[in-house]
């Protein structure tokens, strides 16, 4: 019998927590106990929820979210690259790549990967994306740091997910951001580095506390979209969700309290070793 069927999680306990439990007033703790739901509270526990029935107009404001830039001119995307990889042999596929290969990222493959993990489209009658959202309220917005993009001048583009298309915001400090990452070498060799950040008012004026919750499963819903997606299209893909939080947030206009970026997805052509039996783009 292996050395390690012995192990069990009491023994980590040390490892942990410290020498010593945690205090009554543990963050984390206190966070979970706070954002739980009771039948008996539910209206204090989902304060808007009586609000939305209530307001027309408060319903219509929902379905119009995302950090729009009406002012600023709209970078249309062309047509997405096709797609016709089989669903099992890319979640087979999937890893996190550790070194990524020199080129530019298709700025078709790029506007594939935003139409199909985020851009809106009506169901009966209502916007709606390709992940699951609490409350169907989008608290995301998805960022473009384009380092090698095909078309696209570096630096800090915003994804329009009503009209499929990216708003150029402005250059920004790629080795600052390289470092925030904690993986600077990755991340430089990166073509894009692709950014899911929250507002979580967004969710939070109808769900409280609980609100959080959602915004971080949606986050993980909109990753694995993305990362799938890379690998569909025989791209290398690296998600970091340990990033240095004020490093990062200077430079996307969040005040990192009530809006925050909340995970990264590097993107870029894969290395020439272990590559051969990646899915990829159809020839035809």
């Amino acid at each position: 019998m292996p050395e390690t069927e012995n192990l069990h999680g009491a023994n980590l306990i040390d490892a942990v927590y410290g020498e010593s439990p945690p205090p009554l007033d543990d963050p984390m703790e206190c966070y979970f106990e706070a954002s739980k739901l009771h039948l008996r509270a539910l209206s204090w526990d989902v304060p808007g929820g009586v609000a939305l029935d209530k307001s027309e107009e408060l319903r219509l404001l929902t379905q119009r979210a995302a950090r729009l830039n009406p002012s600023r001119s709209l970078i249309p995307l062309p047509d997405p690259a096709p797609l016709q990889a089989d669903l099992a042999g890319v979640i087979d596929a999937r890893r996190s790549s550790e070194t990524f290969g020199p080129g530019e990222l298709p700025l078709p493959v790029l506007s594939g990967m935003l139409e199909r993990s985020y851009r809106v489209r009506l169901v009966q009658g209502w916007p709606r994306r390709p992940v699951p959202s609490g409350g169907a309220l989008y608290p995301l917005d998805l960022y473009v740091i384009a380092q090698r993009v095909e078309g696209l001048r570096p630096g800090l583009h915003h994804y329009d997910p009503f009209r499929h298309g990216l708003t150029w915001l402005r250059e920004v400090d790629h080795e600052a951001l390289h470092l925030a990452t904690l993986q600077p070498e990755m991340a430089g060799d990166a073509a894009a580095m692709l950014v899911i950040g929250a507002s979580f008012w967004r969710s939070r004026f109808k769900y409280g506390q609980r609100s959080l919750r959602f915004c971080l499963l949606e986050a993980g819903h909109l990753g694995q979209n993305l990362l799938l997606l890379g690998t569909a299209y025989g791209l290398a893909s690296r998600p970091i969700g340990g990033f240095l939080d004020d490093d990062f947030t200077a430079d996307m206009d969040y005040d990192g309290v009530n809006e925050s970026p909340l995970y990264v997805v590097l993107l870029g052509p894969p290395a020439d070793e272990g590559t051969a039996d990646r899915p990829g783009p159809p020839t035809a």
